[in-house]
Parts: C-alpha cells; sequence; structure tokens
C-alpha cells in the first residue's frame, strides 16, 4: 500500500503541475483520483505498448505485472495479480466509500461502449468488481442522441441534480467507441467550525486579473503549513472530523508580496484609518479599490475587528476616486500651457547642457511641464 500511495501522490502532483501550465493565471480546481480512475479503467483492458504507457504515466512501472483480462486468471484472481495495482486501487476505493457519521464521500463510475465494438465479458467483469463500475453497451453508431441522453442523465442522478447536459449537443456521434465517467461527491463537518458570524464579503480572484465580491468564511487558528518551491506556492491543511480526510488548499505566492499586506495593515489602517474612523464616528465608510492588500484576509480580519465598514468596489469599475480626475485635470491643462518663463539674465533658465533653447524664450514642453510642477 505504501507503494501505491507514493505513486498516487507523484501522479497528483504531476497532473496538478499540467493543469498549472494549461490553465496559468488561473483558479484550479484538481480531482487527480477521478482522473486516475479513468487510466486504470482502460489499463484494465490494454496489454503491450498501450498497458506500459499508462503505467508510466501512473508512476507504477516498476511494480510486479498487472494482469488484464486477455491474460485471464492468475495465482487464483480473476482480474489482478495479489498486492497488484487494481487489486490496491480497489482497497481505497472501499476504504474512502465507507460510511461515516461525520462525512459522505461516493465516487462512482460508469463506462459506455459503443455495441459495434467487440467488448470481453471478462473485462466487464473486471470493471465491476474492482472499480464498482457498470459496463453499458450503447448505439453510438445509431442512436447518438439517445445515448447523450441517457449518459446526461446518469451524471444528473448521480449528482443529485446539481450537474445537467454535461454533454452538450453534438458533443456524441457515430465515431464514438468508449466514454467513461466518473462522479465525486461529499460531505463532511469541519474539525474546527467556522462561526458564520465571521464571515465577510472580500474579494476572490477567479483568475490572474478578474475578481468577484463572495461571502468568505474566516477564523483563526493553528493549522499545518507547508512551502513549495516549484511551482511556488503555500499549502494549507484544513482538517475534518476524524482526521480522516483533509482538505489541501493551494496559494500561490506570486499573487501578493508577503511585505505588502502587512505594511498596508500596520502603515495605513491601523496608525491613520483606526483614529480618523474613531474621529467621525458612526457612519464612518473606508473607500479603497480591489488592490490585493485591500482585499487580504489579514487586512478584511482587522477592519472586522475595528468595526470599520469598506465600501464595495466592482470588480472592472471606472475610477470613483474624485481627486484621481482632479491630478488629471490639472495634469492636462499645465500640459497646454506656453509660458514664457521670466528669467532674467545671460542664458536663460536652462544651461546648455540640459537640451533646452539657451535663449530662454521656447523651452522644451517637459521642462516647462516640470518647472510648474
Amino acid at each position: 500500500m505504501k507503494d501505491f500511495v507514493e505513486a498516487n501522490g507523484n501522479f497528483a502532483v504531476e497532473l496538478f503541475k499540467l493543469q498549472l501550465q494549461d490553465n496559468s493565471g488561473k483558479n484550479v480546481i484538481s480531482f487527480s483520483i477521478g482522473a486516475e480512475m479513468a487510466l486504470a479503467l482502460i489499463l484494465l483492458g490494454s496489454d503491450k505498448e498501450t498497458a506500459d504507457e499508462i503505467r508510466k504515466a501512473l508512476h507504477f512501472w516498476r511494480w510486479p505485472e498487472t494482469v488484464t483480462p486477455t491474460d485471464g486468471p492468475h495465482s487464483g484472481t480473476e482480474c489482478d495479480i495479489p498486492g497488484g495495482f487494481h487489486s490496491q486501487f480497489k482497497r481505497i476505493l472501499t476504504i474512502l466509500n465507507q460510511h461515516s457519521k461525520y462525512h459522505m464521500l461516493k465516487i462512482g463510475g460508469r463506462i459506455y461502449g459503443s455495441k459495434a465494438e467487440d467488448f470481453l465479458e471478462h473485462y466487464k467483469k473486471c470493471v465491476k468488481e474492482i472499480y464498482n463500475s457498470d459496463f453499458e453497451n450503447v448505439d453510438f453508431k445509431n442512436a447518438a442522441v439517445e445515448a447523450r441522453q441517457k449518459m446526461n442523465s446518469w451524471v444528473e442522478s448521480e449528482t443529485n441534480g446539481a450537474i445537467k447536459e454535461f454533454f452538450p449537443p453534438h458533443s456524441i456521434d457515430q465515431s464514438t467507441s468508449l466514454i467513461l465517467l466518473n462522479t465525486t461527491s461529499f460531505q463532511g463537518r469541519w474539525k474546527f467550525p467556522f462561526n458564520p458570524r465571521n464571515t465577510y464579503r472580500g474579494v476572490f480572484w477567479n483568475c490572474q486579473d478578474q475578481s468577484i465580491y463572495v461571502d468568505m468564511m474566516t477564523q483563526r487558528g493553528r493549522f499545518n503549513t507547508a512551502n513549495i518551491p516549484s511551482p511556488s506556492m503555500q499549502v494549507v491543511q484544513l482538517p475534518y472530523v476524524d482526521d480522516i480526510l483533509y482538505m489541501y488548499i493551494f496559494l500561490p505566492e506570486n499573487r501578493l508580496s508577503t511585505d505588502e499586506v502587512p505594511r498596508y495593515r500596520d502603515e495605513i489602517l491601523r496608525p491613520l484609518v483606526r483614529p480618523y474612523a474613531g474621529v467621525v464616528g458612526p457612519g464612518f465608510l473606508l473607500m479603497h479599490n480591489n488592490a490585493r492588500p485591500h482585499v487580504a484576509g489579514v487586512c478584511q480580519q482587522f477592519l472586522q475587528d475595528e468595526g470599520i465598514d469598506a465600501m464595495d468596489w466592482p470588480t472592472r469599475s471606472p475610477d470613483l476616486n474624485p481627486i484621481e480626475h482632479i491630478w488629471d485635470i490639472m495634469s492636462r491643462s499645465i500640459h497646454q500651457r506656453h509660458i514664457a518663463p521670466d528669467c532674467p539674465g545671460v542664458g536663460g533658465c536652462f544651461s546648455p547642457g540640459v537640451g533646452g533653447d539657451s535663449s530662454g524664450d521656447h523651452p522644451p514642453p517637459h521642462q516647462e511641464h516640470a518647472k510648474a510642477l
């Protein structure tokens, strides 16, 4: 089991890195066991070069040879050798699907194979025995629409109506031979529950340059953390009851400088905003924008603890701060002015070395702007 867990972890990390490369600047939800299960189901019916490539992708090519349905029974087993990859995968699925009063985790799968293909009965049996997945023959060639509707109905049923029309129209055609589906449903209880009173509106970055306001749960406590050097990110572990299951949150460190957040809190909010809010009294409303230090959890928590309300700021809005517009108007007005400087004496206002007109009558516009400012 130790080898399987290590291989599973290596596969999950490699898959996550590939997802980051393909979704640069976006948030990623990685479901490695679903991808691993799909590859395992294909491996179950593969041999030779195809099987070798899948074993390599799953990081267990050094293990003893795994029996495929074409090999037949081996050492008294029908689908895998004792301790083989499929046997250990079955054990993991059995553990994950165990009933608990504190959480519900259900992993299911189903395979739809074309009636035009000849799938071995032994393969269908092993799919059910090891992965608890049903195999169903459908007519992709002559009834693709009906097959798509049937698969969508299964997905909708397995997700309690949360996912509908998983396969859009025209996504299935007569060339389809095999479709593997798996779903995961999970409900759990936090070991350290979040207090609903500590929920506040905050900015969630749904990609590198776009954000939305959402309700964010917050709490203070001691949690296990780790740092990954490449790609650079921090990992936070949130345990569920019984310490059997955990949620891992990966936070890319290039989103925000580690110095910006505490500086904004310690040099702006605490010494300036807090006293001013106290003088103004009830009704004070802080206006700042979606700059990352402004919306960081530690700064939002500080404002909440101090009872300071902040204005909700749209994700992509015109700059509502009037001072920015005033500076713009002043800058434009200064650029339009052409006032001859009053600089008595020979040589004018500018020395020859700075590229100005030595007569002093027509200084370069950028130097006039600098003098006026």
